[in-house]
């Protein structure tokens, strides 16, 4: 893979920083990645390779790509992490392999910026909040290592652009989410900073589930590296437990360059933890937003209450006592049936936990537990296991319509 023609563009919402692609050995097309911010972040930008050699490293190596080749120079640190990334990558999956990262006009290790500042990559979900709030009741707001800047970007998600393509009302909601984590950051000591990549249109979902999520995310830190010296992104609250993953400890703490330290936020505290180190802190509960977007909420609701990403955070709310004082769920009903009902989502149903069946038994929420515990029993099953399951079901219902009902006194 080639990445070559950096630049920074002006444009209609503000300026970006730009590279294009190209594939060496597979038969893939090219293209062009971007991150964009608004007029007045445009010092911020960084036109370096750095977030470039980050978010399509992962790409080359899904892809079989032999080196990653960047026109220009390239941070030394960077290469030796990104080749450990890439051995990771490897590890788990056969298709990919570790390139070679090469710089026509050869490495040296950028310098961080001083003084020293720490982003955060913020979604307004439970793993961001509580990253942040753990970061504000260890460090002291004049610490080096506070938090102080709020990245929410847009275009990392297919719920943000569908196929890959900006869809307007989606990036309207996402200002719309932007202002209203400015309000939380003007109230928390946090500047809140919109970020909007393309870089979702390089990846097939399954390939961005696996390999790229995690270095995407970062990779927009490193394009605000004239500002940030460090970033923090929240983990997915399953540790050393989860799977394979494109967001993962393993992968997620080899994301640092010499200009910027990237570290994963909390990444061995389960999800119900960190539920419950948000459940004292009402300024996040107000703007708590977990939700897939798989469908549209209802007017007026920033979380559609239904979607299992969004049922999960509501059973850990009520597990703590604090789904009453959520602003983010009110009027949305949590029931044992939706819970069976939801669909898996990216098999993250690991992410249910016997901490979360126990607080909810202690809550007297006996019918939330029992749903629980069914949601683990299945996701611990194999893929025989569950294949076997579903052909038991069916030979029983077949067996039923078959033989003959007993009838009382028969």
């Amino acid at each position: 893979m080639r990445i070559f023609a950096l630049r920074t563009e002006r444009t209609e919402g503000g300026v970006r920083i730009a590279a294009d692609y190209a594939f060496e050995d597979a038969t893939r097309p090219g293209g062009t990645v971007a991150f964009e911010v608004d007029e007045s972040y445009a010092p911020a930008l960084t036109p370096a390779s750095d977030p470039f050699v980050v978010a399509l490293t992962p790409l080359a190596s899904w892809h079989g790509e032999r080196r990653v080749l960047v026109e220009g120079r390239a941070c030394g640190v960077l290469r030796s992490h990104l080749r450990e990334h890439a051995r990771v990558l490897a590890s788990w999956y056969p298709r990919c392999r570790e390139p070679a990262i090469e710089a026509s006009a050869g490495f040296e290790a950028g310098r961080p910026v001083a003084p020293a500042r720490v982003g955060l990559m913020l979604t307004g979900g439970v793993d961001s909040l509580a990253a942040l709030r753990q970061n504000r009741l260890d460090v002291p707001a004049d610490h080096p290592a506070s938090i102080r800047d709020g990245l929410v970007v847009h275009g990392l998600s297919v719920r943000h652009a569908p196929g890959g393509r900006v869809d307007p009302a989606r990036l309207r909601r996402h200002r719309e989410h932007v202002d209203r984590l400015a309000r939380f950051g003007a109230a928390t000591g946090l500047t809140v900073i919109s970020v909007r990549t393309s870089l979702l249109q390089a990846w097939d979902p399954q390939g961005w589930r696996d390999a790229g999520f995690g270095a995407g995310t970062v990779a927009a830190a490193h394009a605000l590296s004239r500002r940030l010296s460090g970033s923090v992104m929240g983990s997915t609250g399953a540790g050393a437990w989860f799977g394979p993953h494109g967001h993962h400890p393993l992968l997620d703490d080899r994301l640092s360059s010499g200009a910027l330290h990237a570290v994963p936020g909390l990444p061995y505290r389960t999800r119900h933890e960190k539920v419950g180190l948000l459940a004292a802190w009402p300024a996040a509960l107000e703007v708590l937003h977990p939700c897939l977007l798989i469908e549209e909420p209802a007017p007026g609701r920033v979380n559609c209450g239904r979607c299992e990403k969004c049922l999960r955070t509501m059973l850990s709310l009520e597990a703590v006592g604090a789904l009453s004082a959520t602003p983010a769920f009110a009027g949305l009903l949590l029931t044992a049936e939706a819970v069976l009902r939801a669909p898996r989502a990216n098999g993250l149903h690991v992410l249910y936990g016997d901490d979360l069946a126990r607080d909810l038994d202690a809550r007297g929420r006996r019918d939330l537990a029992d749903a629980v515990r069914v949601v683990m029993a299945k996701a611990r099953m194999t893929r025989w296991q569950r294949r076997r399951a579903r052909w038991s079901h069916s030979v029983a219902k077949r067996l039923g319509r078959l033989l003959p009902s007993r009838r009382a006194g028969a």
